[in-house]
């Protein structure tokens, strides 16, 4: 993300102008993103080293179920 679409700590979208919030929302899903493939990397490395959906859900604050559903 750029310095000209950071977000603030205080981050309070209702206040935001139209113009700014849509300034914004293609650097927010660039990063979403990113972090989302990054994820899947890690979750893929874990199943690679045999840890179990239960420890990886348990750590994601899901349910095992959740996990695989979400990464398997």
């Amino acid at each position: 993300m750029s310095g000209e679409a950071a977000l603030p700590r205080d981050f309070e979208p209702m206040n935001w102008p139209t113009e700014r919030l849509l300034e914004v929302l293609a650097p927010l899903n660039a990063t979403a993103e990113a972090h989302r493939r990054h994820l899947g990397e890690v979750v893929d490395a874990l199943r690679a080293r045999d840890i179990s959906w239960a420890a990886i859900g348990e750590k994601l604050g899901v349910s095992r179920q959740t996990a695989w559903e979400r990464f398997g």
